[in-house]
């Protein structure tokens, strides 16, 4: 193969693969710092982990960081929602909880700032071990704004 042409495959890899990733959604004036993965240690402290593998039975924990700025409402309050999925390697869906904080969103946040909002997906024990996504977005419902992210686990 000549040079240009090897130069143009490696791009078009390149491009395809930056297409099949996910990139975190913004919109609204929504925004967050950054999403981690986490799990609660024997203290019953959250532990940020640096690699996201969880054992079969755990509770895997993904979270925006400091999600904000949130507008107000007439009576002082915010109203925060959030949704939820989890899809196995092949896309297919196999957990999807809409609306999760329901009345538990309607509150006061600090600096007009969601600290961590925390999708939990605790069925891991129901199945297989191998690669998972989970997906998280949280919205402003006054603001209509929205941000999320998404992220990849792996269940031991």
């Amino acid at each position: 193969m000549k040079p240009i042409p090897q130069i143009i495959l490696c791009l078009s890899v390149l491009v395809l693969v930056g297409c099949a990733q996910q990139s975190p959604l913004r919109q609204g004036g929504l925004d967050f710092e950054k999403s981690v993965f986490a799990k609660v240690d024997e203290a019953g402290k959250i532990q940020i982990l640096e690699k996201p593998e969880y054992e079969r039975g755990e509770t895997v924990h993904f979270a925006l960081m400091k999600v904000g700025k949130f507008k107000k409402g007439d009576d002082g309050k915010h109203q925060v929602e959030m949704d939820l999925k989890v899809r196995d390697t092949k896309g297919k869906k196999i957990f999807e909880k809409k609306g999760v904080l329901g009345e538990g969103g309607h509150t006061e946040l600090k600096d007009d700032t969601a600290e961590s909002p925390t999708g939990i997906f605790p069925h891991t024990a129901s199945v297989e071990k191998g690669n998972y996504s989970i997906q998280v977005i949280v919205y402003d419902k006054i603001g209509g704004g929205k941000a999320g992210d998404e992220g990849a686990f792996t269940l031991k």
